[in-house]
């Protein structure tokens, strides 16, 4: 089985634009997050899904530089950027990703995709907030393509279009759902590692001040255990 990590990733973000660009220790927030990527064992390639317009064409270019995937699709419609991605690179499997989550975990990565394989599930997921989750924009979700491609027959509203697996959520009962409990030490779904505004990017710049050594990836458990040690970084956040 091929499994192809998919991040979608564009510029024109309504909530903070150009967000995928913006530097974190030096280098743009994709690039962290291709580097993070990289280190899943699971993954046989990672593809940047991006829109047609001009303005992406910096997310093409750092595609380019980073030696990874590329696909150019609709600027709207992402489930319909996701299948023909996942044509282009002979996918059986598609993990998603979005390009705002630098702290993604590859190993919770590996343990998706494995469980995945294992269930035979329509779809499993570990990144929805819930009671016994990661924090939110450290995890990710996998999709057959088999699946991915009803889902491209069966959504019609925007917004299941716009948001890849929405449907699949709204209508349990059609699908193997797998969802995966974060393990103890990781089960901290209130806490926020994704990137929507100023103050979040803020926030992720700072952990990566303290944690970040080049050549390494900062574990989930380090983010976890800095958190607990200064409360106060996390509450630099509004709640939205």
């Amino acid at each position: 089985m091929k499994v192809v990590g998919i991040i979608q990733a564009r510029m024109g973000s309504s909530r903070l634009r150009g967000k995928t660009m913006e530097k974190i220790k030096g280098k743009p927030m994709i690039e962290h997050l291709i580097d993070r990527l990289e280190k899943a064992e699971t993954l046989n390639s990672i593809v940047i899904a991006t829109t047609k317009i001009e303005e992406d064409d910096i997310v093409a270019d750092l595609a380019k530089k980073k030696r990874v995937g590329l696909f150019r699709g609709s600027e709207t419609d992402v489930l319909d950027r996701y299948v023909k991605a996942s044509e282009k690179f002979d996918a059986d499997i598609v993990v998603r990703i979005c390009g705002d989550n630098p702290l993604t975990d590859p190993m919770e990565i590996d343990k998706l995709v494995r469980n995945h394989i294992k269930t035979g599930a329509d779809y499993s997921y570990n990144n929805i907030p819930h009671l016994k989750g990661l924090p939110d924009g450290s995890g990710a979700e996998a999709i057959s393509i088999d699946v991915l491609k009803k889902l491209d027959k069966l959504a019609k509203k925007q917004s299941h279009r716009e948001h890849v697996t929405l449907f699949i959520h709204d209508n349990l009962s059609l699908f193997h759902v797998e969802k995966l409990d974060a393990d103890p030490g990781l089960m901290r779904p209130e806490f926020r590692l994704d990137v929507d505004y100023d103050e979040d990017l803020e926030f992720i710049r700072k952990i990566y001040d303290i944690l970040y050594e080049p050549g390494k990836i900062i574990k989930l458990r380090e983010v976890i255990d800095l958190l607990d040690r200064q409360p106060d970084l996390h509450n630099m956040r509004k709640e939205r």
